[in-house]
């Protein structure tokens, strides 16, 4: 090649290593922008996630609620009676029910509904008047697996601290028969009569605050004398 061509490339050469070196220094330019766009965007903290709020599953009643008082309708008894009560009768209704679901006896008494309301907690009927403190009650049990004699030697702890009590005695409750026993507290006088079923023991306890023998015990008390248990 003459000098003369050899001039005449030298600018030609000159001017591709100046744009190459632009398409160089340009790539790099991009290369550094997208790299620093993704850096920036990996340094950017995420939303956090939604919290989660957990639903409580809704209640679901796994057992039937115990019923005690129930309406034993094959019972030989009248649905209605008169009470004698001190002096006077009162119109008395029949109220049965039944420890059934505990392995116990049905029952039945002769109750002044008018006067009482009926409640039922934890296996144990109370008897009670509408108009009350709840100081005075009659209150019927089931003690399975558990025998009159032995039951007489603590079941009236459960009241209170005995301050005085009686020595239990044979009776007749209904015509059946009980294991009757008298004691105090501070401020309840106690009676209770334990009758021994199949698997078990039957509890009456009567509760009345202090001395209180008025019209409302003493209807409490007649209703005791009616009590009959059924199927044994």
């Amino acid at each position: 090649m003459t000098r003369k061509g050899v001039g005449r490339l030298i600018p030609w050469l000159l001017v591709l290593d100046v744009l190459l070196l632009a398409t160089y220094l340009i790539l790099q330019m991009i290369g550094t922008t997208v790299g620093g766009g993704e850096a920036v965007a990996q340094n950017v903290p995420l939303p956090p996630d939604p919290e989660v709020v957990a639903t409580p599953a809704p209640f679901v009643l796994q057992d039937e609620p115990e019923q005690l008082l129930v309406d034993l309708s094959d019972l030989d008894r009248p649905a209605e009676t008169a009470l004698p009560v001190g002096d006077q009768t009162l119109d008395a209704n029949l109220i049965s029910g039944s420890f059934a679901l505990r392995g116990g006896p049905d029952f039945s008494l002769y109750l002044d509904a008018k006067t009482f309301q009926l409640i039922e907690t934890e296996g144990r009927c109370y008897f009670a008047p509408t108009d009350d403190s709840g100081t005075l009650y009659l209150e019927i049990t089931f003690h399975p697996n558990t025998a009159s004699q032995a039951l007489s030697e603590s079941i009236l702890w459960d009241y209170g601290v005995i301050i005085q009590s009686d020595t239990p005695e044979q009776a007749k409750l209904n015509g059946q028969n009980a294991l009757h026993l008298k004691a105090k507290t501070m401020e309840t006088q106690l009676e209770a009569w334990l009758l021994d079923v199949n698997d078990g023991c039957v509890s009456l306890t009567l509760c009345a605050p202090g001395g209180d023998a008025g019209a409302k015990y003493q209807s409490l008390a007649a209703s005791v004398q009616t009590f009959s248990l059924e199927n044994q």
